[in-house]
């Protein structure tokens, strides 16, 4: 799939998974293009919350397309994005590894790509540039509270929420 002249690959390898392109589209903000998402999975998903009780490896893909982007904004999308999208409780359950999750969102420039990994037996982990940022965060809530933010109740966007879902 090829998208504003970014290829993104249909299957990809997620440790010993094979994972496809569920679906992927463009965030956009006042019409300007600010990155593509991307979801891998191992199985075709249309429906959120077969997204979140899947217990396979998944890939999220940001590739950043807008020249630059302060850290800052992106630290507090996320944070938005929790507190929209999680009760108070699960909030607070996450609130440290968003703390931690959040230390790998610098400033971000055109071409830099985010990877966000899910291993079931490991965590999230956040791949920048090919290259790990921090630590892998345990635990499979935080890791449905990520994708929450881009396919939950409250998205980030729902225009890339349906992209993402292949709908």
């Amino acid at each position: 799939m090829k998208i504003n002249n970014v290829v993104l690959d249909e299957k990809i390898n997620l440790g010993s998974q094979e994972l496809k392109l569920n679906g992927a589209g463009v965030r956009q903000k006042y019409t300007i293009d600010i990155y593509i998402g991307a979801l891998y999975t191992k199985d075709e998903y249309r429906v959120e919350d077969e997204v979140f009780q899947d217990k396979n490896p998944k890939r999220i893909v940001l590739h950043y397309l807008y020249e630059k982007i302060d850290g800052k904004l992106i630290q507090d999308g996320w944070v938005d994005g929790f507190r929209d999208n999680l009760s108070k409780e699960a909030y607070d359950a996450c609130s440290v590894r968003l703390d931690q999750f959040n230390q790998c969102f610098t400033t971000m420039l055109s071409g830099d790509e985010v990877l966000i990994d899910y291993e079931p037996d490991e965590g999230t982990s956040v791949i920048k540039n090919g290259r790990q940022i921090g630590d892998t965060i345990r635990g499979e809530d935080f890791h449905v509270a990520v994708l929450k933010v881009l396919l939950g109740e409250k998205p980030a966007y729902k225009k890339l929420k349906k992209a993402m879902l292949g709908v």
